[in-house]
């Protein structure tokens, strides 16, 4: 037989138990590094670097990546297509040729997106999709705003009105 009965000695009298060989060995062989593999217990997948081809500066602040537009999050930069003065205009400009000079010297760059507790993408009100984009690590909103071509913005506010001193 493969198995066979052996008494425990428990608190309250002694009491038979059927042991086979290969309960034990079959958990730690077989059902624990399936367990390790099915928990995602492995490597990290890295996140996606784009090549700065794959990447299209719309303006300071949004990017348009695989034909989809994607605004930049944790910062907010003039307008440049219905800006409120000439100032305004040239300011993000400025960004615009800021933020493409940044992907150019940028070995690695990528976009963590931003997702509802449902999995989902969070969407601005114009359904474009919310993302931080990295540059060689760095996000690049803290060096937009520090260059002073862009403010911190969490979406939420009123933005700047960059006409006015």
């Amino acid at each position: 037989m493969l198995g066979e009965w052996q008494q425990n000695n428990a608190c309250f009298g002694e009491r038979m138990e059927w042991r086979s060989p290969f309960s034990h060995r079959f958990f730690w062989l077989i059902c624990i590094p399936l367990f390790v593999l099915i928990s995602g217990c492995s490597q990290p997948q890295p996140k996606r670097t784009l090549a700065t081809q794959e990447m299209k500066v719309i303006d300071g602040d949004s990017v348009k990546v695989m034909g989809e537009n994607v605004r930049l999050v944790g910062f907010n930069t003039p307008e440049i297509f219905r800006p409120n003065c000439p100032y305004e205009k040239r300011i993000g400009q400025e960004a615009k040729v800021m933020l493409q000079g940044i992907l150019d010297r940028s070995e690695t760059t990528y976009l963590h997106f931003e997702r509802r507790s449902d999995g989902r993408l969070k969407r601005d009100k114009y359904r474009r999709p919310l993302a931080v984009l990295y540059a060689d690590g760095q996000d690049v909103a803290h060096v937009m705003v520090r260059a002073g071509l862009a403010e911190y913005y969490d979406g939420r506010r009123k933005r700047r009105n960059w006409c006015v001193s």
